[in-house]
């Protein structure tokens, strides 16, 4: 359980938000956005080089 008498500060990477009372995650939603947005970007070029492979391979054939 979260002690709530106490001023909670954001976990995420030089950002100093107060986080409010009964917010149950670490970092703010900013902080957890850009989290997610990074993810998707190394899974949108991910899924790009494995179609450039697929089609390489296919064209050799």
């Amino acid at each position: 359980m979260i002690n709530e008498n106490v001023k909670r500060i954001c976990k995420g990477e030089g950002c100093k938000k107060e986080l409010p009372v009964g917010y149950k995650y670490e970092k703010c939603e900013s902080c957890r956005n850009k989290f997610i947005e990074s993810g998707q970007d190394i899974f949108k070029f991910g899924v790009t080089a494995l179609a450039a492979v697929a089609l390489f391979v296919m064209s050799k054939k």
